[in-house]
């Protein structure tokens, strides 16, 4: 646990995560020298969530309201903006979702067929949890390594958004590290 910038890993402003990181000197199972767990949330949650970032970016584009004024719109715009750019962070694997363009146009699409895609995209978290393991039905990555350097190299992979071709990030749905 005494190790230089450890807790810093990630906090150069690539990755932009709310979720708690803790400290402890051995997780339960650890044989090796370092450890981490990442434990993304409930299937309930990433629901909540995905139906919640749904909203904000049907709102701004499909049912805008006229009486907001110039403060209102930026701020729906602002949600709508991480709304995409969360689809895009977590589906970028997909076609539908492969650009931030695409992700526009996958909900135009969606939305003109009065279709929800919030089935589809739950069908598409569960494929990317498909080989994690669980406890209590709750999916998390366990990972061990002798060395410090992999240790902060595979929490910022788990923590930061990269766009890589068939790369997904999926800290969006990290419940805690």
């Amino acid at each position: 646990m005494n190790e230089d910038d450890l807790a810093r890993t990630g906090s150069s402003g690539n990755a932009c995560t709310n979720i708690p990181i803790y400290y402890m000197c051995q997780i339960p199972a650890q044989t090796l020298a370092y450890a981490g767990k990442v434990v993304y949330m409930k299937s309930t949650e990433i629901r909540q969530l995905l139906r919640s970032q749904l909203g904000q970016y049907y709102t701004y584009h499909f049912d805008p309201q006229e009486d907001w004024d110039a403060t209102t719109k930026v701020e729906f715009g602002n949600l709508a903006d991480t709304a995409q750019t969360t689809f895009y962070t977590i589906f970028s694997n997909r076609k539908e979702c492969s650009s931030p363009g695409a992700v526009a146009n996958f909900l135009r699409m969606k939305r003109e067929a009065k279709i929800d895609p919030l089935d589809q995209m739950m069908g598409w978290v569960k494929t990317h949890f498909a080989d994690l393991q669980t406890t209590d039905g709750v999916p998390y990555h366990f990972f061990e390594t002798d060395a410090v350097e992999d240790l902060k190299a595979e929490i910022l992979e788990l923590t930061d958004s990269d766009h890589r071709q068939d790369t997904v990030s999926l800290w969006p749905l990290v419940s805690e590290a």
